[in-house]
């Protein structure tokens, strides 16, 4: 015959509802969980936050946060992040990677917001900005350009720069170019900056060009291989990717001069915290092509996140503080 629900409840000890209560403390305790007042952080997110703290990157007190504010001399273009407006309204293209390249709040060089690039690991292309500047001839990469009835022969641009304290596998290789777009994207002079040297670790200009030396564009296409003329690749000086260098900000800065019409006088050179790491003064870029005034010059600058042979860990970088100029920039940090 069965027992009553009483009967069984009456044979229960005294002191097993304190069981009861201890065992379910210590199920709490052992899963890190705790009670919290509104707004307050996990043991679990505390933990989160010191990793992510001991992986570098931290706030800069010599970069300002606002840094556009107040346009410097020269100064066409500046993007510090901070601004709510979406970066489709001032880029022609951005590829966010399903959310892998985003802004994100506190990751800027001074604290505040910056752009954020998740890579996965086997992924290749991890998202990019498309900016757009001077005269085009193609619709879709005049779009929202800067200046649209300017010709562009000379330009600097600029940008801060973080790879995670424990990142691998050199630089990631693309990272940033500039470039004459033409319609349907043909490609004139490209200006790479990219990893290279020992083991990719460090920044390698390799400039190429979709005009002949006598002015002819033969380029059909973007990234036409066949029709390029590569000019002459060089290596920075420092080893910016070295595992003993990551995890600290550093200032990338670029020059393109186009040559003049029928010289081989062009320039290519970049800075890193202000120090030249390398250079040229004797590319043919375009040969006569710009001696016509309709032609476009420099006209578009992208900052990428492409891993040729696919990514070999999840790792993030970070990107702050993006200027372009006619006229030399500079690191653009103070004294805190």
């Amino acid at each position: 015959m069965g027992r009553s629900i009483s009967n069984t409840i009456r044979k229960v000890p005294a002191f097993f509802p304190f069981v009861i209560l201890f065992i379910t403390f210590a199920s709490f305790t052992y899963a890190g969980c705790k009670v919290n007042d509104a707004g307050s952080s996990t043991e679990d997110e505390k933990k989160e936050e010191e990793i992510a703290a001991d992986k570098g990157c931290q706030a800069d007190n010599a970069m300002p946060v606002d840094l556009c504010g107040e346009m410097g001399e020269g100064w066409i273009f500046c993007d510090d992040f901070e601004s709510s407006e979406p970066l489709e309204d001032r880029y022609f293209e951005y590829v966010s990677q399903n959310g892998s390249f985003v802004i994100a709040d506190t990751v800027g060089r001074g604290g505040g917001r910056g752009l954020r690039v998740d890579f996965k690991q086997g992924r290749v292309e991890n998202g990019n900005l498309k900016f757009s500047f001077g005269r085009h001839q193609d619709a879709s990469a005049g779009n929202k350009a800067v200046s649209p009835n300017e010709n562009f022969h000379e330009i600097y641009w600029r940008f801060d720069l973080c790879h995670e304290a424990d990142w691998v596998g050199g630089g990631g290789y693309k990272l940033t170019r500039s470039m004459t777009l033409m319609e349907g994207w043909k490609q004139g002079h490209i200006a790479h900056v990219w990893d290279g040297g020992p083991q990719q670790r460090h920044l390698r200009m390799d400039p190429a060009s979709g005009i002949d030396e006598q002015g002819y564009v033969v380029s059909t296409r973007y990234n036409d291989f066949d029709n390029l003329r590569w000019l002459g690749a060089v290596n920075g000086k420092d080893a910016i990717f070295h595992p003993d260098s990551v995890g600290k900000w550093y200032s990338i800065e670029v020059r393109v001069k186009l040559n003049t019409p029928g010289e081989s006088d062009g320039i290519f050179e970049f800075w890193i915290d202000g120090e030249l790491q390398a250079g040229r003064d004797d590319y043919n870029w375009h040969g006569d092509f710009n001696q016509n005034p309709d032609n476009p010059g420099i006209n578009a600058i992208f900052l990428e996140n492409y891993w040729n042979n696919g990514a070999i860990a999840n790792q993030t970088r970070y990107f702050d503080n993006f200027v372009v100029s006619t006229q030399r920039i500079g690191p653009l940090i103070h004294d805190p």
